[in-house]
């Protein structure tokens, strides 16, 4: 038996081609499929359909030659291919289908996916192949994009500025290989890559627009765009304010402190605190005046200035029996001293 193998974009094609270079008619040969074409993603990996082609021994009955022709014409496999009578199949992209006048394989359809059925949508979830049908599978986004999204925030002190990233990703569909079997569910594989298409400009772009300029960290802006999950970059931080201390008198002695009604000059009652200290004796310290500490301002991450509060001095008068030297009060009589104030202590 003359045997060629003949090759083309299609398996059409490729029989063609060999019937052309054995110069004989479709019916005078038994022809195999060694390989279905490919069209690959993007053009990569695909491949050309390959045929076997081979002359018919006359001898043989014409109507026998006819029924075994039709069998290996519908079967793409090369083999076992009684096994896939009244069975349905994927492969690389294509339906294929074996049905018979009895029995027609099921197809279930899964989401991403549209079947078309001799050129018209199947808009049910599931179908039937019967002898004839022209099937065809497309998907309905074969490719999925989402861009990087991100955002610069400050707190509500303008203190700390941060800038939340979520990469962005794509993500390439195909249809999946399915097996021979009398029900098949037609279903996309998927493979995910993650990208970040942020840029550094861009995040200083930003930071100027908001006049986000006091602080800045260079390392958490080079972060935030090569970061390949969801975070959160601390990208500024301002100077908080450090608050300064009033003055204050601190005691040398035992100190009782008690309430007291006092009748001011207007004949009112006037609410004040006295302290009575124990027995001193002459020359001692009594007590130490501190004077007022002043506080440092701060700066947000806008570069505005945060003013510290104003701090006051501890004023003390003074009486019969004391006096102050610098930040000192110092008994000038032996005895038990009393002392009123007003006020902080």
């Amino acid at each position: 038996m003359e045997s060629i193998v003949s090759k083309g974009k299609t398996i059409k094609e490729a029989i063609t081609r060999g019937l052309e270079l054995l110069n004989i008619s479709r019916k005078e040969v038994h022809v195999e499929i060694i390989q279905h074409e490919t069209k690959g993603f993007w053009g990569m990996g695909s491949k050309e359909a390959l045929v076997k082609l081979s002359k018919i021994d006359q001898s043989v009955p014409p109507i026998e030659i006819e029924q075994k022709q039709n069998v290996n014409d519908a079967h793409p496999l090369n083999s076992a291919a009684d096994s896939n009578r009244e069975k349905a199949w994927v492969k690389d992209g294509v339906i294929y289908s074996q049905p018979s006048a009895t029995q027609f394989p099921v197809v279930t359809i899964a989401d991403g996916i549209q079947l078309y059925k001799n050129k018209q949508l199947v808009t049910e979830k599931q179908t039937v192949i019967v002898p004839g049908d022209m099937l065809e599978i497309k998907l309905v986004e074969a490719i999925i994009h989402e861009e990087t999204k991100w955002d610069v925030r400050l707190d509500g002190t303008k203190l700390t500025a941060w800038i939340d990233v979520e990469p962005g990703y794509t993500i390439l569909r195909k249809i999946s290989d399915v097996e021979p079997s009398h029900h098949i569910t037609l279903k996309t594989e998927e493979k995910k890559e993650v990208h970040n298409h942020l840029q550094y400009k861009e995040v200083a772009r930003e930071l100027d627009r908001l006049h986000i300029t006091y602080g800045l960290n260079q390392v958490e802006m080079i972060k935030a765009v090569k970061t390949l999950e969801p975070n959160t970059f601390e990208v500024a931080k301002g100077t908080a304010v450090k608050q300064g201390k009033d003055g204050y008198i601190e005691w040398k002695t035992n100190v009782d402190l008690q309430q007291h009604l006092l009748e001011n000059e207007d004949g009112q009652i006037d609410y004040k605190e006295s302290k009575t200290n124990s027995t001193v004796e002459s020359g001692a310290v009594i007590a130490i005046i501190h004077p007022p500490t002043s506080g440092r301002p701060g700066y947000t991450a806008t570069n505005e200035l945060l003013s510290a509060a104003k701090t006051v001095p501890m004023l003390v008068q003074p009486k019969k029996g004391v006096m102050i030297v610098k930040n000192k009060v110092i008994a000038t009589s032996s005895g038990r001293p009393t002392f009123f104030y007003k006020g902080k202590c």
